[in-house]
């Protein structure tokens, strides 16, 4: 009685890319056959607030939009101004396309921009900050001049803008933050500024 062999198992070859000469893979290139390569992209070249929003800043909105009446005080200690509370708040949106020099939009969301209508409205962005942040002068800037681009009013070959009253609340603090902050502007006509204004949540209790 002869034995069956029983069939040997093989396991498949792992097939490897043919390897082309240079005379070839300069055909290819020509012929537009050349594979694309993968950009690798660098680390830390992706936008900043704009693109990302901390609960922080989720959390500050929602109190604002849900709970209008406590914006009031802010601003009466931020600025000193001697609202009573009665006044309307109107919120303004709060997302903001700025022109860049390579022609492309790039989205900005402002943590809270509005008017207090009282005798004299006012125009007023408030910014929240978890901590001191050497570009938050940077972002004030940009999202002020765009609101005053938002509402400004050309008249007789005059462009008029107002730059907002700016604020900057921060939760956290150190003796080196500021009690307030200035941004410096250099015109053909001279120069200008305006100041932002600090408050800081840690100097101040529950009570």
């Amino acid at each position: 009685m002869k034995r069956q062999k029983l069939p040997q198992k093989t396991e498949p070859r792992t097939k490897f890319p043919k390897k082309i000469t240079e005379s070839e893979a300069q055909k290819k290139k020509q012929q537009g056959t050349e594979p694309k390569k993968r950009k690798r992209r660098r680390a830390g070249t992706g936008s900043g607030k704009q693109s990302q929003a901390t609960p922080y800043d989720d959390v500050f909105r929602t109190l604002l939009n849900d709970c209008t009446p406590m914006i009031l005080p802010i601003v009466n200690e931020m600025f000193g101004t001697d609202y009573t509370g009665d006044e309307a708040v109107e919120f303004h949106p709060n997302q903001h396309f700025i022109n860049q020099q390579n022609g492309k939009e790039e989205k900005r969301i402002t943590d809270s921009s509005f008017t207090v209508i009282s005798t004299v409205p006012k125009h007023y962005l408030l910014e929240l900050q978890s901590s001191p942040d050497s570009s938050m002068l940077v972002r004030i800037f940009e999202y002020s001049t765009q609101i005053a681009l938002d509402s400004g009013e050309l008249t007789n070959n005059t462009l008029h803008v107002t730059i907002p009253n700016c604020g900057i609340l921060f939760l956290r603090s150190t003796r080196n933050t500021p009690e307030r902050m200035q941004i410096e502007l250099e015109t053909p006509g001279g120069s200008t500024a305006f100041y932002v204004q600090v408050l800081k949540t840690q100097k101040y209790t529950i009570q």
